[in-house]
């Protein structure tokens, strides 16, 4: 992915995404029964509300550059584009929404999301990311991921709870069957089906799949977790690029 030809519909997709994973998107989701929705509520204003509890990138300036929030949430929104464009991972609720403090960073897992298998069974999709322009195939933050993601079958505690956070954010959608069956599962000492998604995000540093290596030789202990795995590259830096995607994306 760069910059170059397309940069402002990679921004304004971006600024789209960053909206809706902080709680945008419910809003534009609201049912409907009697259409008095829009007569009852200023939707302009409780829109404005949302975008006002987002990451403010000014607050974060006092950070190193690599610990700055809208630097690696924003790789974690370009690491779910491509893996729905990929894998057609369906990411229905995000972490983002259920953050008390928008520019702390999000803690557990970098994105929740599911995937529809052959059988018509779903996985449940966890994905870890690191941004890095690292000049080095892998880059150093490669060896981090690899630890992250062979905890994921190990730690239920938190399969649990990302299953719970979405359950309370998609209770009333299509997609709360499949997520009671997962927590069942889990409730009965097994796994549901699992696929963890380790995701490497260059801004300038052109990907390549060698920026994988390390994965790829760590695959077999992700077990029982199936592998989705990727880089890509921005074509930008990082640091300055997740700064205007959030300053925009607060703009009533």
């Amino acid at each position: 992915m760069g910059l170059d030809s397309n940069g402002g519909a990679v921004l304004a997709a971006l600024v789209r995404r960053a909206r809706q994973s902080y709680g945008e998107q419910f809003l534009d989701n609201l049912p409907e029964p009697d259409g008095g929705t829009e007569l009852r509520f200023d939707l302009g204003a409780i829109r404005g509300a949302i975008r006002a509890g987002m990451p403010d990138p000014n607050v974060e300036l006092r950070k190193p550059q690599a610990l700055r929030n809208y630097r690696s949430e924003v790789a974690e929104l370009i690491a779910q584009d491509v893996l729905a464009h990929a894998y057609q991972v369906q990411f229905p609720a995000s972490p983002q929404a259920t953050k008390g403090n928008a520019n702390q960073p999000v803690l557990g897992f970098d994105g929740w999301g599911l995937l529809d298998l052959d059988d018509g069974a779903a996985a449940l999709v966890l994905v870890q990311v690191k941004g890095s322009d690292h000049d080095q195939r892998p880059p150093d933050v490669a060896q981090v991921l690899v630890e992250e993601c062979c905890r994921v079958p190990r730690e239920p505690d938190k399969l649990c709870r990302a299953l719970t956070a979405m359950f309370a954010l998609l209770h009333t959608t299509a997609f709360a069957p499949k997520l009671l069956a997962m927590l069942e599962t889990l409730g009965r000492d097994s796994f549901p089906p699992l696929v963890v998604c380790p995701v490497i995000v260059r801004g300038v540093v052109e990907a390549h799949l060698d920026d994988l290596t390390s994965l790829r030789g760590a695959e077999s202990r992700f077990e029982p977790a199936g592998v989705r795995g990727l880089c890509v590259s921005l074509g930008a830096p990082l640091e300055p690029f997740g700064r205007r995607v959030f300053t925009e994306a607060r703009k009533p």
